[in-house]
């Protein structure tokens, strides 16, 4: 968390499926508070990312938007869990550094069970 005002603006807004996130600490409180949940503190948590077509459209000198796919795929015991989704971001190029100043989780999720 301590190295997330690289990749976040100060007053970034991140929309997650269940919750908004408005500015860097709350973003840094609500992150690590998910992955609190999921298990990644403790080194047991059962799933993956995978990202794809990353795609990125400068709309002004310092500011862009961008959209890729993400795969998320969870296992814990007998269930298996995939989620398709979507980052739907806009960057904004602070002090010569280009950083994501809203970011919206869009998802469209599959659970089967195996």
């Amino acid at each position: 968390m301590d190295g997330l005002e690289i990749v976040f603006t100060t007053d970034a807004c991140v929309t997650l499926p269940l919750e908004t996130l408005e500015g860097l600490d709350a973003i840094k409180r609500g992150l690590k508070r998910q992955l609190r949940l999921l298990g990644v503190e403790t080194g047991e948590a059962p799933f993956m990312h995978a990202i794809a077509r990353h795609d990125i459209v400068l709309k002004e000198e310092d500011e862009a938007f961008g959209r890729c796919y993400f795969l998320d795929v969870e296992h814990g015991g007998r269930m298996r869990s995939e989620m398709l989704s979507m980052f739907v971001d806009r960057y904004q190029r602070v002090d010569g550094r280009w950083r994501i100043a809203r970011s919206i989780v869009d998802v469209a999720s599959t659970n089967m069970s195996a």
